[in-house]
């Protein structure tokens, strides 16, 4: 999946809060998927930002996003009957 990401492009789709948020697409499981993901202004020194970007570029703030996902993915609780 990172590779696929990291081929990926992130297109900006707002600012809210100190975020810029970007949404990148990509393949899991054969099945077209986006990941909305913030990156926080204070963490953004002297980069620049346009409103296309290589994923692999972005891949500290992806891995961050993904990482929060598969956590509440792992804590949800699950319906048993």
């Amino acid at each position: 999946m990172n590779s696929d990401i990291k081929q990926s492009k992130a297109l900006f789709t707002h600012y809210e809060g100190g975020l810029l948020w970007y949404d990148i697409k990509y393949t899991e499981e054969d099945s077209l998927r986006t990941l909305s993901f913030p990156i926080p202004l204070k963490e953004t020194a002297a980069w620049v930002f346009t409103p296309v970007m290589q994923g692999k570029t972005l891949m500290r703030w992806i891995d961050k996003e993904l990482k929060k996902k598969e956590e509440e993915l792992i804590t949800k609780p699950t319906c048993s009957i």
